[in-house]
């Protein structure tokens, strides 16, 4: 069950159902329910992708988002969610990008 739960966060359209093409399906509430740290690193997953998708915001706007994300995922102390943080954190910005 968690094999075939990773590939549906890896991949987002397998969650939907499609009556024309057999889709494999997950009932995420039920996996979320009987796994909270998974469903935590889901949510998360999807945060930071809403981070990275926001067109309005500027590069300063980014890195505050980035920095805030970081400190949420080191503050859950799930073990995959604190190592991707630091691996996010070993990158740095140009200054000519942020404006301080």
């Amino acid at each position: 069950m968690l094999n075939r739960a990773k590939k549906v966060i890896c991949h987002e359209q397998m969650m939907r159902l499609d009556n024309r093409i057999n889709t494999p399906y997950v009932d995420l509430e039920y996996l979320w329910a009987q796994h909270p740290t998974l469903a935590h690193i889901y949510e998360m997953r999807k945060e930071l992708q809403a981070i990275w998708q926001k067109s309005t915001q500027n590069m300063n706007e980014m890195a505050q988002d980035l920095q805030s994300w970081c400190q949420q995922a080191e503050a859950s102390q799930i073990k995959a969610l604190n190592d991707f943080a630091h691996y996010l954190r070993s990158y740095s910005m140009p200054d000519y990008l942020v404006q301080h």
